[in-house]
């Protein structure tokens, strides 16, 4: 009776086995053929286009090229990883070398690098609502538009706005300056301060410490200083905003005028 129930436990377990080995296979088979994985693989903390680099300094994004590191647009920077994080090759478009010209992919080649994974980057997937991608000789097609003129550009991650804030958030707007405090209630340097464009940022500056003037916005849980005032940068006087005193950004004339007129 037992030789039976032993020989009856070594056939379920072979049906068993037999009905399970198909699933595993196909699920192995996905797994290595990327259509259930994403691209890249580990946390994406860094990433390279070309040249041009974004790396991550306690909480600040920097973009560097030739040697020159500025800061760069935190969110623009987040959300790029966010998309490309979720990149998978599934739609194979092209294996045909060539065809990879009118794909998008010649000699001057736009490379996504990150950690050891790269990704060359083509022209738009032919119902333009994606980009073509090309890995190890195969071109595919992804639901991510990639503007490869703008990543690999230095210019393109570096920071366009100082303060970006929407109004409904402000609670309360102050200005202090060299002799006092004042509550800002003027609409029009609420919208300016609350959306400071910046110029260029400037790695070499002349302060004039004398003459410096902040506004402190205080935002839901959070509050945000921007500092103002004016410098040189060879010999050439410009104008100056920051939001920590490290790093500072040339700001037009006007706007410095219209955010210092009622507070000097």
């Amino acid at each position: 009776m037992k030789k039976n129930n032993d020989l009856g436990l070594v056939i379920s377990s072979i049906v068993i086995g037999l009905l399970v080995l198909p699933l595993a296979i196909r699920i192995i088979l996905k797994d290595y053929s990327g259509k259930t994985k994403n691209f890249f693989i580990n946390e994406i903390k860094g990433f390279c286009v070309n040249d041009v680099c974004l790396s991550k300094d306690n909480d600040n994004y920097f973009v560097e090229y030739k040697g020159v590191k500025v800061p760069a647009d935190n969110e623009k920077v987040i959300n790029f990883i966010k998309l490309i994080s979720k990149i998978k090759l599934e739609e194979l478009v092209s294996t045909n070398p060539e065809r990879f010209k009118e794909l998008g992919f010649d000699d001057q080649k736009v490379i996504l690098k990150v950690d050891k994974q790269e990704l060359e980057i083509g022209g738009m997937n032919p119902s333009f609502d994606g980009t073509l991608v090309k890995d190890n000789n195969k071109i595919y097609s992804i639901l991510l538009i990639l503007n490869k003129v703008n990543l690999s550009s230095f210019e393109y991650w570096q920071i366009k706005q100082l303060t970006n804030l929407p109004k409904l958030e402000i609670i309360k707007i102050s200005a202090k300056t060299p002799r006092n405090t004042i509550i800002v209630k003027d609409n029009k340097i609420i919208d300016r301060i609350s959306n400071l464009p910046v110029v260029k940022y400037l790695p070499v500056i002349t302060i004039d410490e004398k003459n410096i003037y902040s506004y402190l916005i205080e935002i839901r849980d959070n509050s945000k200083t921007i500092y103002l005032g004016r410098g040189k940068v060879n010999g050439k006087n410009v104008y100056w905003a920051s939001t920590d005193r490290t790093y500072y950004y040339e700001i037009l004339a006007n706007d410095f005028n219209l955010l210092t007129a009622k507070i000097k």
